[in-house]
């Protein structure tokens, strides 16, 4: 069916081809200047053919893949839901970890607790460090580490504030507690 598809688009497009050289010999017979705005809406036809049919041909080699017509064998992992809730680290559950007091009051606790380092001070440096850390099944933060610094001391103090964080509500995933990875951006700016 795709190559009826693909043969179908190869005719249509050849004979619009044909089409916009008649219509631009033409054009150039009655006046030196050829109407560019035909001009543009042929190719621009043209392209969408043509990218429609790349598009057709990805989505039939994808069927073909989930249809078990590949050439390379697929092995199909079953999962025991026992293996999926075990200590591994999630990123989303179905009820996230909550700071005590909410995102506002995490926002205020970090404000308060961020001492800016003199040398970054000293030296006009600021930004957004981004921090990921692990909220653990009894609530209390680990594993934090910088995803993205900024300068050393600044990031050694995102890192310090971080893990003075207090015990959050943990993070459920089909009623049980489970251990969710999470980040957050903690912006240094001198006043």
């Amino acid at each position: 069916m795709i190559y009826g598809i693909i043969s179908y688009l190869y005719c249509h497009y050849k004979e619009c081809k044909k089409q916009l050289e008649n219509s631009l010999l033409m054009e150039f017979r009655k006046s030196k200047k050829a109407d560019p705005e035909n001009k543009r809406s042929h190719m621009l036809r043209n392209g969408m053919f043509g990218s429609l049919a790349i598009v057709l041909c990805a989505f039939t080699s994808t069927e073909k893949v989930l249809k078990g017509n590949s050439p390379l064998p697929i092995n199909v992992l079953e999962v025991n839901e026992e293996m999926k809730i075990g200590d591994d680290i999630f990123v989303i559950v179905e009820n996230m970890p909550e700071f005590p007091g909410g995102e506002l009051a995490m926002r205020k606790f970090l404000n308060k607790a961020i001492r800016y380092p003199a040398v970054a001070q000293e030296n006009g440096i600021q930004g957004k460090v981004i921090v990921n850390f692990v909220i653990d099944k009894d609530g209390s933060v680990s594993n934090a580490r910088i995803a993205r610094g900024v300068y050393p001391s600044i990031d050694k103090e995102a890192l310090r504030v971080v893990m003075s964080l207090p015990k959050w509500k943990p993070g459920m995933q089909r009623g049980k507690a489970v251990r969710v990875s999470y980040t957050v951006p903690i912006s240094f700016q001198l006043l």
